[in-house]
């Protein structure tokens, strides 16, 4: 995604973390997840490099990843290898690639949902709403969202001395010559507010090192 702020252009598709960097909390409890399936069919919102898709993909299961249309359609390393995610959906039959919008009109549901920190590079909280909201209505009525974002970073502090740091909403864009970023912090009573006004039900929850780990299911009376 792209974000504007205070004329501040964030290109946030460059924060993209490769595969070598997965998380293992993630890992481990998307295979808890998976257990409650038979060949699941799984969303990666904010997919980026795939970092915590290819686990999933090496298990034979079918992933549909969404992203900006500049993060799939640029030419970037991706598993050892420079290729845009559209070209790399070419080449791996259970691997799809939309950009958000194109998304946003599909009448596909998954019976699992991943978006792993992504809402942290997000800085409007109404574009946080439009995708919980977004893959809600993309999950079966049995589908799960795993949700992680951090709440604690020991940057945050030193940033605050930084002449090129500016806060915003909970986090801090860090002026550069040759990118500029955005990094949020959001903590778990905010999160789960979120989750819930996006008819969610928390099923389970890890604070572990700083970052939340959420599994949402969806509210049937929603």
């Amino acid at each position: 995604m792209h974000y504007k702020i205070h004329g501040i252009d964030i290109p946030t598709e460059l924060s993209a973390l490769p595969i070598n960097r997965a998380n293992q909390v993630v890992l481990m409890e998307l295979k808890n997840i998976v257990a409650n399936y038979i060949q699941p069919t799984i969303l990666d919102y904010g997919c980026g490099k795939l970092r915590h898709s290819y686990f999933l993909l090496n298990q034979g299961l079918s992933v549909c990843g969404v992203d900006s249309i500049k993060q799939i359609t640029r030419i970037q390393k991706i598993n050892k290898q420079k290729i845009s995610l559209t070209h790399l959906s070419k080449r791996l039959d259970n691997l799809t690639i939309y950009s958000v919008e194109d998304f946003s009109r599909k009448k596909q549901f998954f019976d699992i949902a991943i978006c792993t920190n992504v809402l942290s590079a997000i800085p409007f909280d109404r574009d946080i709403i439009f995708i919980l909201n977004n893959i809600y209505k993309h999950l079966t009525n049995s589908g799960r969202l795993f949700l992680s974002v951090q709440y604690k970073n020991s940057y945050f502090d030193a940033y605050k001395k930084k002449e090129n740091a500016i806060f915003y909403n909970g986090g801090w864009i860090i002026k550069n010559k040759n990118k500029n970023s955005y990094y949020r912090l959001i903590q778990p009573t905010l999160l789960r507010k979120m989750c819930i006004n996006s008819h969610f039900i928390v099923e389970n929850e890890i604070n572990r090192q700083g970052s939340v780990y959420l599994t949402l299911i969806k509210n049937g009376k929603s």
